[in-house]
């Protein structure tokens, strides 16, 4: 698997895991583990944004990863203080990160890489 398969293997899941809050909350589980499924994404998504800071990609590339991953936190830093996430304010980085994601696979795709789902599935 090459590096472009890895960024959005990585990518989609920082972009995606957050939805975990829409999950019941009454569930004594979900509450336990709220900081962890906060600060998971947000660890990933960090990787991501350093790793395709030294990729050689177009400017409006890293600049959207850059935006999604700051919205991502600054709504993570505002949930952190709550008890747990509220889910409807966790989907709106969810949202911009897949359209992120889908912007960097069409990129990988074009420029010759695989795209992540088939790769997945194993062609």
């Amino acid at each position: 698997m090459n590096l472009s398969n890895l960024i959005l293997a990585a990518m989609a899941f920082a972009a995606i895991y957050p939805l975990y809050f829409w999950i019941p909350a009454d569930r004594s589980f979900a509450n336990k583990f709220c900081k962890l499924n906060i600060t998971l994404p947000n660890a990933v998504g960090g990787i991501v944004l350093v790793i395709v800071w030294l990729l050689d990609i177009p400017l409006s590339l890293k600049m959207a990863v850059t935006a999604w991953k700051a919205i991502l936190f600054a709504v993570s830093n505002y949930s952190w203080k709550k008890k747990c996430a509220d889910p409807k304010l966790m989907t709106i980085p969810c949202l911009i990160g897949i359209y992120v994601f889908m912007r960097m696979q069409a990129y990988f795709a074009v420029s010759g890489g695989a795209i992540v789902f088939i790769d997945f599935l194993g062609r």
